[in-house]
């Protein structure tokens, strides 16, 4: 999930947290907020700045609850439920972010310096240990964003919408992202998908995307 789409507003811990309640009444932060909204186009950067710092705020009230709280259980459940793919991507996450405190905004994982292009390297390996917190943050978004996504579609449906949310379906992963670093054997990383030419594109398209190796998935 893009966790920009993240309504704060609507998180439990976020309206219960005494901090993040302090921090939504501060005046900075609601004039960077009218900044914001009064813009022409979406500043990304800005926003999910923000609500990187709301969702923290959010996330360290979480962490109060009680073990037995159906929250904290069904946060394990989905856990347990995304496996290896969501702690990738939450480390993926939680590493780009760090190097981007560093100084460093690299665009994927294919500028980071080389010490951290392999997944299983002790580089990464000691990474993802010293920052376990970080990363069951951004699993922890992760999990925000996919109940609402329901909650949408839930009310969807009670507003008699038969099929609810209709969603596009990737057809592929970005070239430096999550999915190829974890599995980079598996894609054909100096290959891109696209579409052939035809009368609206003539050139044809180039998405960008890289394509599974076929005797790879086979074997």
């Amino acid at each position: 999930m893009n966790i920009i789409y993240i309504n704060v507003n609507r998180i439990d811990d976020f309206q219960q947290s005494k901090e993040a309640q302090a921090w939504w009444r501060q005046d900075d932060t609601q004039r960077q907020l009218a900044a914001l909204r009064a813009g022409r186009w979406v500043d990304y950067s800005g926003v999910m700045a923000q609500k990187l710092a709301a969702l923290r705020l959010a996330y360290d009230f979480f962490k109060t609850r009680n073990v037995l709280d159906p929250r904290v259980s069904a946060f394990r459940q989905f856990v347990v439920s995304g496996g290896q793919s969501l702690q990738r991507q939450a480390s993926f996450d939680a590493l780009q972010t760090w190097l981007k405190r560093q100084g460093e905004n690299y665009g994927d994982w294919q500028q980071w310096p080389t010490r951290y292009h392999d997944v299983h390297g002790d580089t990464v390996k000691a990474f993802c240990q010293e920052n376990e917190h970080e990363i069951a943050f951004y699993c922890w978004m992760q999990w925000v964003a996919s109940e609402q996504l329901a909650e949408c579609f839930a009310h969807s449906k009670q507003l008699g919408m038969p099929i609810g949310l209709y969603r596009d379906m990737a057809v592929g992963v970005a070239q430096g992202g999550a999915e190829t670093w974890d599995e980079r054997q598996l894609y054909c990383l100096e290959a891109t998908i696209g579409a052939p030419p035809d009368p609206l594109g003539p050139q044809g398209q180039n998405w960008s995307l890289p394509p599974m190796n076929p005797l790879v998935m086979q074997a």
